[in-house]
């Protein structure tokens, strides 16, 4: 299985991880991070079978 794990450290503030309800934020930061257009050598991408 390809995928990436990101971490991200204080961005809410201790909002997000000190509330026991879901976390809205969190998924608000993933849409972001889908949405993102990552640049990859073509060679890369050849060898990741994404081409």
């Amino acid at each position: 299985m390809h995928g990436i794990n990101f971490l991200l450290a204080e961005s809410l503030d201790g909002g997000g991880v000190s509330s026991l309800h879901l976390d809205p934020q969190g998924k608000t930061y993933s849409q972001v991070l889908l949405e993102l257009e990552i640049p990859v050598p073509e060679q890369d991408a050849c060898n990741w079978g994404l081409v």
